[in-house]
Formats: C-alpha cells, sequence, structure tokens
C-alpha cells in the first residue's frame, strides 16, 4: 500500500471509533470535530518491552574476583530497588515525534499493527514474493519502500541514509549503522574453501560498513558499529569452540589452547598462527586462524577510525565461541578504554553469572569491559532447541524475571563504571521504559557524567521512537541502530528480526496509542 492510502485506510478507521468527527476536503485529509470540548481517554502505562527472545548460555564462574562481584551488597539489593519517578517523559507525543510527518506517523501506525499478527510475520518473505508475481517486482518494491522498508531501513546508499541521520540528529539521537549480513554459506554442496572465501567476503562488508558509518558521524558523539559474528565464520566451529569451553569448566583465562591469550596471538596480519586446537580439524583450524587474521583487520580499521565495535550476542550454542573471540579482542585492543563491547542477553538464566565470570577475566588479565546489555531475542527457538536435545531450558521462567535480571546487571554495570573511571562502557539496549528509568535515576544518584561516553541507550530504527526521542532531547547518548541496503538485501534480515521481536511488535499498544494520540493532537489542530 502507498503512503497516501495508508493514511486514507487509517482515517477510514477513525470514521469508525470516532463518528463523532466530520471528515472532509481533498482525499479526507481534513479533519474537525464536532465538540469544542474533547477529553482524550486515559492511555494505561503499559510497558513496550524489548521482549525479543530468550536464548540460553551455561554458567560457570571463575575465580574470587567475579564471586566478589556477583555478592557485593549493590547487587544483593538491585533486583529489589525502587525504580522512582522518571526524569523523562516518555509519553509527550509532541515532542517525541516532533520530526515526523503526518504520513509517516499513519505509516508506522500502519506498519506496528500489521507486524502485530503472527500470520504476516511468519509468512513475510512468502506475502513478498505473492505480491512480486501479482503485481510485478517494481510495484512491489515501491509498496515495500512506502511501508516497512521505509519505517525499518535508513537507506540503500550514502545519501539516503545521510538524509535520515540528519533528521535524527535534530532530536539528538546518534546512529549505529548495521549491514544486514546473514549466515547462509551457499548450502551442503559448498566447498570449504569457498565457505571460508564467502567469509572472507563478510568482512570485506563489514569494513565498508566503518567507512560508511564514518561518513554519516560526526565526532560530537561516540561513534559505535554492530557487528554480528555468524557470518564471518564457520558455526561448526564456533559451536565447537564453546561446547571446549564448557568441558573445560569455562577456564579460558589460563593461556590454554581455548584461551583469549592463545586466541589474541592469531590477532595479527603477519599470518602467525594460535596454539592447535585437536579438537578441530585441519580446515577447521585453518578457518580459525583465517578467521582471527580477518577480525583482527576490522577491529584495527575500526580502532585507527575512533569507532567502537559492539559484538552482537546470538543463539547459544555459538555464542561461548562468540565470546571467546570478543575477549581477544578486548585483550588486544581495550588496554586503555573499551573499544569492543561484548552482548549479554538476560532472558538467560545465566546471563548475570556470564557477566561476572568475564568481569572477572578482565580484571585477571587487565583490559577495560564494554556490555551491551539486552533482553534477548531468540525466545522460541531456544526453548525448542532445550526440548528436542533433551537439556534443562535455559531461559527465565517469565518476563518479569527477565526484568529483574536486567535491572540487577544494569544496576552492576552503573556501580563498575562509578567506581572505575572509564574502565568500563555499557549501552543499555532495551525499549523497557521501566528499566531506562532505573538506569537514568541511577546515573544521577551516582553522578555519572550522560555525555562523557560510558553510558548510552540504543534502540532499534522504527520502533519506540517516544523513547529514543526523550533521552536525545534531554542530553543523554541516544542510538538509533539503522539497518542500510537495498530492498533485496533487508528484506530477509527484515523478516528475521521481526520474526524475533514478534512479542515486542505484537505488545507495541502503547507506542500505537501514542502514535494515535499524536495524530489526533495534530488533526485537531486543523
Amino acid at each position: 500500500m502507498s503512503g497516501v492510502y495508508v493514511v486514507s485506510s487509517l482515517l477510514r478507521i477513525c470514521k469508525r471509533r470516532h463518528p463523532q468527527w466530520i471528515f472532509g476536503g481533498r482525499n479526507g485529509f481534513t479533519l474537525f470535530r464536532t465538540c469544542r470540548q474533547y477529553h482524550p481517554r486515559q492511555l494505561q502505562n503499559r510497558r513496550n518491552n524489548h521482549h525479543a527472545s530468550k536464548p540460553l548460555s551455561a554458567s560457570g564462574t571463575v575465580g574470587l574476583d567475579s564471586n566478589n562481584i556477583q555478592n557485593s551488597d549493590f547487587i544483593k539489593h538491585a533486583a529489589d530497588e525502587k525504580v522512582n519517578e522518571p526524569e523523562l517523559n516518555f509519553s509527550d507525543t509532541k515532542k517525541s515525534f516532533k520530526t515526523k510527518t503526518t504520513l509517516e506517523i499513519s505509516r508506522a501506525l500502519a506498519v506496528l499493527k500489521m507486524c502485530s499478527y503472527s500470520y504476516f510475520v511468519d509468512n513475510s518473505l512468502k506475502l513478498m514474493k505473492i505480491s512480486q508475481m501479482i503485481l510485478g517486482k517494481k510495484l512491489s518494491y515501491y509498496l515495500l519502500k512506502s511501508t516497512f522498508y521505509g519505517q525499518f531501513v535508513a537507506g540503500h546508499d550514502i545519501p539516503s541514509i545521510l538524509k535520515r541521520v540528519e533528521r535524527l540528529k535534530l532530536a539528538g539521537i546518534a546512529p549505529i549503522i548495521s549491514i544486514p549480513l546473514e549466515d547462509g554459506f551457499g548450502g551442503p554442496n559448498v566447498s570449504d574453501e569457498d565457505r571460508d572465501i564467502i567469509c572472507a567476503d563478510n568482512i570485506k562488508v563489514m569494513e565498508r560498513c566503518v567507512d560508511q558509518t564514518l561518513q554519516v558521524c560526526d565526532n560530537t558523539k561516540p561513534i559505535l558499529m554492530q557487528v554480528r559474528v555468524s557470518p564471518l565464520v564457520w558455526p561448526e566451529v564456533l559451536i565447537k569452540i564453546g561446547e571446549l569451553i564448557v568441558k573445560n569448566g569455562y577456564t579460558y583465562g589460563d593461556g590454554g589452547p581455548i584461551s583469549i591469550q592463545n586466541f589474541a596471538k592469531g590477532l595479527n596480519q603477519v599470518n602467525k598462527k594460535i596454539e592447535r586446537i585437536p579438537e578441530l580439524t585441519d580446515t577447521e583450524f585453518e578457518h580459525l586462524n583465517n578467521t582471527l587474521h580477518r577480525l583482527d583487520r576490522l577491529a584495527q580499521y575500526a580502532v585507527d577510525n575512533n569507532t567502537t565495535l559492539q559484538i552482537d550476542a546470538e543463539y547459544i550454542n555459538l555464542n561461548m565461541g562468540i565470546t571467546l573471540l570478543c575477549l581477544a579482542l578486548m585483550y588486544k585492543y581495550n588496554q586503555t578504554k573499551p573499544l569492543i563491547w561484548n552482548t549479554y542477553q538476560t532472558y538467560l538464566k545465566a546471563a548475570h553469572s556470564n557477566i561476572c565470570r568475564d568481569i572477572a577475566m578482565a580484571e585477571k588479565l587487565g583490559f577495560t569491559f564494554g556490555v551491551k546489555l539486552v533482553r534477548g531475542a531468540y525466545n522460541d527457538t531456544e526453548r525448542l532447541r532445550s526440548k528436542e536435545m533433551g537439556y534443562e531450558d535455559p531461559i527465565n521462567q517469565d518476563y518479569e524475571a527477565t526484568n529483574i535480571m536486567y535491572n540487577k546487571s544494569l544496576t552492576m554495570m552503573l556501580n563498575l563504571i562509578k567506581t572505575h573511571d572509564r574502565k568500563y562502557s555499557m549501552i543499555v539496549a532495551t525499549h523497557n521504559e521501566e528499566s531506562l528509568t532505573l538506569a537514568v535515576n541511577k546515573m544521577t544518584e551516582l553522578g555519572i557524567d550522560k555525555t562523557d561516553g560510558t553510558v548510552c541507550f540504543g534502540q532499534l530504527l522504527g520502533m519506540c521512537d517516544q523513547v529514543s526521542y526523550a533521552l536525545g532531547q534531554s542530553g543523554y547518548l541516544a542510538y538509533k541502530s539503522l539497518p542500510v541496503g537495498t530492498v533485496d538485501q533487508v528484506m530477509p534480515y527484515l523478516s528475521r528480526r521481526a520474526s524475533e521481536n514478534r512479542a515486542v511488535l505484537a505488545g507495541a499498544k502503547r507506542e500505537r496509542e501514542l502514535l494515535w494520540r499524536e495524530l489526533k493532537r495534530r488533526t485537531m489542530k486543523i
């Protein structure tokens, strides 16, 4: 549906919901109300949760430092900490949507409503193919660009991305450019040599992402970039590494073959290899060394250009391998300040133990530490896998348990940031207003400078603008994750993210209510 059709459809809905309104003018865009006084119904303050899914991860705490962190007073009471009245107003629609046109607000209403239907989310790629068969590729792409692509994607080239970035800057929001690489390696018949070449090509794409980031960002805020590891390394290698970490009791700070120190030896450009890992085949070991060389090239290029890399977490069977790669990068590049950050998913029962264990590793080996704190996005998949494979469900029992876990880890990190000058950094990556309020109030209580780069906030483009805009316009370091690429490049990504974030999209009732409120406010002025 085109942009005009979206608005027309929404106005027809308004007619049904509010028959006391009078619609007139060209295309029915002029809207009056017969009553002089309008009393809006009270909107319920429901959480707009960053619920995503819930992955899995093994626990295992190493060393006295980790126990001290877990047992400290501020951790014991974090879950019971009272959330004070917010410094920010997440319900000010005039402020939150001030850079959006009325057409964009109407589009957001339509798109978020469509995304609340499971059938649509589950069959999005199939429906797109049907649309191309009926309408043709050109018209289908036009409709996508007018709706879902326009809502969730920043653009396909520098001019279009810059246009979106400049509008975000007006609200004090900075971009995190994200190239939507997927982890396909061409199918079962592709040779190992070709699979390795695909990984090498994907690393080059990430290096170009650094270039794009530098072209659209300025130096007024720290420059951040997302990295998804699974397209850069064979999944079976990550899985084997993770299994070895668990088998060895999480002792990956001891200098053995499966250790931070050994993997850091491979982070070089002179083809120096790491100590042999017997459990890997010769081909897998060669690929791992190639991966370390490539990751080092990417990290060096980013650090040379003052760009922080945030390594994303993924499925639990990949996460331990990803974490070891990330900690090796930290070991080399986080000697003075956190330039490499790892992601922790708090819908995992072991999330807090995982963070504490890795902080203990950083303390032991003497490097700084950056955290991207999320709730998680693979709930259904992880629960299904645990049931099929017969191991304990790794996900917290309910959403409230995830909230407690998130707020507990958030509070711990803020205390560490306060007590260790610039040794720790964090992005509070959530759409949950309760957690954001806790973070803001705790920063104020601890006296953490909201502009010094140690704490920032992140949300997805096209979602929770009332949160991002309130933070950005109040001077906090607010970011939007901006997927970039053509329709063909981003649609598989959008389909995957919609599926992963179905609970967020289905539960975005508060956001839709705020959008309706702003649409009414604007039309009342006509």
